[in-house]
This record gives structure tokens, sequence and C-alpha cells, in this order.
């Protein structure tokens, strides 16, 4: 037998078992490596996921804003700019839940600009409808523009239609589906239905809507004698406690004046209430031709928004009432942030009494280029003739309105006469996914009267 060699005897056993370390420490190396690698992969995935996530938030944030631009553009949503502002409700993106909400910003102008009429219901009896129609006539009553309901409640025995308009009515659920007359329609340029849960008060509730405009100076010199100019009988600004005694052609110069308890007849005559601005600042322009008065008109130093035109101011159940063959027309006057035709102080005047009535007869009119604000009257249009093409083009805020109007009458009642009043909105758009919200937020310049809609800041919350 060959003996072994005293080396190999020496060297053989230090190698043995030296295989298992190396692959030992490869393996720890491998697995950290792919642990590293994993834990960057599930780390690039969340972080996917959470800018996906993001992205969806973003864009449905963007969605909403540029649907709540486009809401305003197109004349609806006005209530963002009542007291307080509101919400408009775009539909849901990307599986998100998106609010946009709403509000005036700065002095701009008064929460009743822009709407077309704004019934209050204020004492108007449950089973007492706020608008009417009467006649058989199958034209339409034409109402041109946003119309505010306490809630929705017509007694519509004539056709009635909605043009250039959203009806936002109040309701303790907005999730119902309101019913509304089969006569009533709204045309291709109005925007049907809004909802809100809050509720018509004055300016002293925060949450409430529609606060009442400035009142500027009230006259003190008591029933001024009237003079002529040729053939026209010219009234000045006052504290009127005595009826003003109308001659056939009229014209009241432009300013305040204030009415007390009395009730102005026009029957058999003509009236014109101030002139537009000579400069033609405020817009305006008369309607219903009234030459005998020209060279009164024309001598009224009304030359911009604050000192043309005429503010009606009553109280003590003063009133108008337009009877046969009598026409009035009353240009804006500019108080504060809103331009007022007639504005009633006091609550003398109640639901079922009319603020301004036309009554039965033929060939009258009446303009209104101003808000009439009376909340707690009525208004009663009774054989309009339309010669002037619209009634209320300043908007009314009253409790209800009975629109008996002629079949004659073909044009619009009420309508929105365009202003230079101007504020800006900001819109906050929402977007909550999984509990985590991203918020655009606007700032827009905004003309209630023409719905001029002009965005100014566009950025991102988080």
């Amino acid at each position: 037998m060959r003996a072994i060699p005293t080396s190999d005897r020496r060297t053989r056993p230090r190698d043995e078992g030296a295989i298992l370390p190396i692959v030992l420490v490869c393996s720890v190396v491998l697995a950290l490596l792919v642990g590293g690698i994993l834990t960057y992969i599930m780390t690039g995935l969340r972080y996917g996921q959470v800018v996906e996530q993001r992205a969806d938030r973003l864009a449905a944030a963007d969605g909403g804003m540029r649907y709540a631009v486009e809401r305003l553009t197109l004349g609806a949503s006005r209530i963002c700019a009542t007291a307080g502002g509101d919400s408009i409700d775009p539909p849901d993106t990307n599986g998100t839940t998106v609010t946009v909400t709403c509000q005036q910003v700065g002095n701009g102008f008064d929460d009743t600009n822009g709407w077309a009429l704004i019934l209050t219901g204020d004492e108007t009896p449950p089973a007492e409808p706020l608008l009417r129609t009467q006649s058989g006539a199958s034209v339409a009553k034409l109402v041109g523009g946003p119309v505010y309901m306490d809630r929705l409640a017509f007694a519509t025995s004539a056709p009635l239609e909605f043009r250039y308009s959203q009806l936002l009515y109040t309701d303790s659920n907005c999730d119902a589906t309101p019913a509304i007359p089969a006569n009533v329609s709204f045309d291709s340029t109005s925007l049907g239905l809004a909802c809100t849960e809050r509720t018509w008060s004055r300016a002293a509730d925060p949450d409430g809507m529609f606060s009442e405009p400035n009142i500027g100076p009230l006259p003190t010199n008591p029933n001024p004698v009237p003079t002529f100019v040729g053939g026209c009988k010219v009234f000045w600004p006052g504290h009127y406690t005595v009826t003003p005694a109308l001659g056939s052609y009229n014209y009241f110069m432009s300013g305040n004046y204030l009415l007390d308890g009395v009730t102005v007849d026009v029957k058999q005559g003509k009236v014109t209430a101030g002139r537009a601005a000579a400069d033609g600042s405020d817009g305006a322009s008369q309607r219903v031709p009234n030459t005998t008065c020209n060279a009164a008109r024309n001598a009224d130093k009304g030359t911009g928004v604050t000192t043309s035109g005429v503010t009606f101011y009553m109280q003590n159940g003063a009133r108008f009432e337009i009877n046969a063959q009598g026409t009035l027309e009353v240009l804006r006057r500019k108080q504060g942030k809103s331009y007022v035709s007639v504005h009633v102080l006091d609550d003398s005047l109640t639901w079922n009494e009319n603020v301004i009535s036309q009554g039965p007869g033929t060939n009258k009119d009446m303009v209104m280029h101003g808000l009439v604000w009376a909340p707690d009257a009525r208004i009663t249009f009774d054989e309009v003739t339309n010669v002037a093409n619209g009634q209320l083009l300043g908007g009314a805020v009253v409790s209800n309105i009975d629109l008996r109007s002629s079949a004659s009458a073909v044009g619009f009642i009420i309508a929105v006469e365009p202003t230079d009043l101007s504020g800006k909105i900001r819109l906050d758009s929402v977007a909550e996914l999984d509990g985590i919200t991203t918020t655009i937020r606007s700032i827009v310049d905004y003309r209630p009267t023409t719905s001029y809609t002009a965005v100014t800041s566009w950025r991102v919350l988080e």
C-alpha cells in the first residue's frame, strides 16, 4: 500500500466545507439585492398609485372648476353672488366626489343684481301661489333671466316660458324631484331648475340671501310745487305726503323721491321719471316716447349714474296704479351697488296688496329700468300692451306676482337690462378620493346682468 504524503494529509482538511459559507454569503447578498429591488418596486408602485390618485383628483377638481365657470358664463348659478355664497354641484369625475363652493369677494354689486325675479313668499299663505298667470292667451308670458322662488308654487292658467334663465328654489330636501305645471317651460337658452336648502331672509341673517339695497339720502322738502315746460308738467324731488296731481304729460326730474302714504294713479297720461345718463354711462335708454316732455328731460342735469334717473322711496302704503291710457316709465338711479327704481322702506304693504298694479283698461304700459324692492308686497300686471317690450327691466323682489297680461302682450314682461356693475367671485373646486382632497381656487371677474365672466387666477391648493 502506497503511503499518503505528509503534505497532502496537512492541506486537504483545510479545504473541506468551504463551499457552504460561500453559498450562504451569496444567498444573503442575493436576498438583499432581491429585497432591495422588491422594496424599490413596491415603493414605485405605491408612488405611482399616489401620483395616479392625485392626477385623478386634480383632473376632477379642474373639471369641476371649468363646469362652474361655464355655468356662470351661461347666466346660471347667480346664487354665488348672494350673501354667504353657496355651491355648484358638478358631476363626479374619475371616481372622485367634486364640490364647488362660491361666494362674492370684495365690493362690486348687490346680491339682487342680475335676477329677473325674486319671489320671497313673505307672509303668503302656503295655499297661495307665488307666481300666477291668467288669461286665455295661447302666447306664453315671457320671463327673461334668473328667477328665485322661496317655494315652487305656481297657478298658471296661461303658458309661462323662461328664457336665459335658471329657476332657483328653496327646499328642505334637494334630492326630491320637484313637479312644475305642464304649461311652464324653459327654452334652449335656459338651465332649468336648481335647488338650495338656504331660505330667503334679509341682510341681518348671515345665512340668508338677497340683502336690501343701499338707501340713498331721503328728501325732506315737503310737497314741492310743480312747474311747467311748455305742455309738460314737471315735478321735483321731495317728500310727498299729498298725491302728485298729474297732467296729460309729466316729467319727474332726476333724483330721490319719498312717497308717503299716497297712491299715484297714472291714467290718461304719460309719466317719465328721470333721464338716462347724458354721457351714456348707465347704459339705459328711454323706451316709451313722451315728446311733449323732451325739453324738460333735456334740461335735466342728470349726467352720470349717481345723478341721473329716479328712485321712488315708498312708505305707509304708498303705491303705483297704471290704468286706462296711462304710461309710466322710471329710468334707473344708482344707489350704492344697485340701480333702483322703487324701494319700499317698511312692511305696510302685505302679500295681497300691490305696490304696482296695472288695472283693467287698454293702451297702457309701464317700464321700470331699475330694481323694484318690495319683499312683502305683490305686483299685478293686467292688460299689458308691451309697447316697451318689457315692464320690469331691473328685476323685482316681491312676495308674489300676478301676470294677467292680455293676448296682445308678446314680448318680455320681465327681463334683465345690462348695467355697468361688476365684481369678483371666488370659486373653490374640491375633489375628494379615499379621504384625501385636492382644491383648485379661482377668482373671476363677473358682471351679473350680462354674465360676462373672466378668470383672473387659477391655482392648486393641497
